[in-house]
């Protein structure tokens, strides 16, 4: 075991000392004009994705709206998706008497009461290890 503590703060340590290079390597190149191109390319970028995102929805709005049961066109096309809405009181009472199935049991909620209200289960105990963050120690 002393060995593989000894390769975790071994990696431990690279590991800091790759974040060090790249946040003195970034604040570097912050300081490039590449890096304020690149910053205002990002820029106009998103400002577009944007201006598409909008664009798109306008367009999408417009052919709803215009939908006259025809499912394609040129550059577009309609889908029409059937939805569900029900009263969850109403359904879930249903479900209780017809549809057994439907009625999901919610696990968190279950496990986090299951002793406190006598259920039907079994208490097992899990081992879990856990490894210090301060492994300085264990560096070579």
């Amino acid at each position: 075991m002393d060995d593989l503590l000894v390769d975790v703060a071994h990696l431990r340590r690279l590991v800091r000392e790759q974040k060090e290079l790249e946040a003195d390597y970034l604040e570097r190149l912050e300081q490039t004009p590449e890096w304020n191109m690149l910053r205002s390319i990002r820029d106009d970028l998103k400002s577009l994705q944007e201006q598409l995102r909008s664009s798109e929805d306008a367009l999408r709005q417009a052919i709803v709206e215009q939908y006259d049961g025809n499912k394609k066109g040129n550059g577009w096309g309609i889908r029409v998706m059937k939805r569900v809405r029900y009263d969850l009181k109403e359904a879930t009472d249903w479900c209780r008497q017809n549809f057994h199935a439907a009625l999901v049991l919610d696990t968190k909620l279950f496990e986090r009461v299951a002793r406190d209200i006598e259920a039907p289960v079994q208490i097992e105990e899990q081992i879990t290890a856990t490894i210090d963050s301060d492994l300085s120690a264990w560096e070579a």
